[in-house]
């Protein structure tokens, strides 16, 4: 699971002056037995894409989608909801208003990014509990309900 985290030169996704995270343990933390750690490792990503869209910085969120993808799918995941939570939320970001054309434009490529892995959510359902069923139709909606003109 997650071979190819190590083969990616993280240098160019890290915030210039500050000390950026190491994007791989985060990743990794994201199966980690302890809820807290795995919690505050995906407040950490999230921020981190907040900041490459909202300074047009770089393409965060087009690496770490198939990473998320891959955990979703990762039977030793325990914790897929904050990971779908994470997909579902750059599924909003053409909604922040006012947004620059050019900005709109990269908000509805990460939308069609997260709601390319439509076959991963689906494939999901059949061993989902309840509430992970309920965040799985809750992305599907988000899909479907965000599909606007670009």
């Amino acid at each position: 699971m997650l071979g190819e985290l190590d083969a990616i030169d993280w240098e160019p996704y890290r915030e210039a002056g500050l000390k950026s995270p190491d994007f791989p343990t985060l990743i990794r933390m994201l199966c980690d037995d302890n809820w807290l750690k795995r919690k505050n490792a995906a407040d950490h990503l999230d921020s981190q894409m907040e900041y490459s869209f909202m300074h047009a910085k770089n393409d965060l969120p087009f690496v770490l989608i198939p990473f998320l993808w891959e955990l979703l799918q990762a039977d030793e995941v325990s914790d897929k909801a904050l990971i779908l939570g994470l997909l579902r939320g750059l599924l909003d970001y053409h909604t922040i208003e006012p947004l620059a054309e050019q900005d709109y434009r990269v908000a509805l490529r990460y939308r069609d990014a997260v709601c390319a892995g439509a076959e991963i959510y689906q494939s999901m359902l059949a061993t989902a509990d309840e509430a992970l069923r309920d965040e799985i139709a809750e992305l599907f909606t988000a899909c479907e309900d965000n599909v606007v003109d670009a």
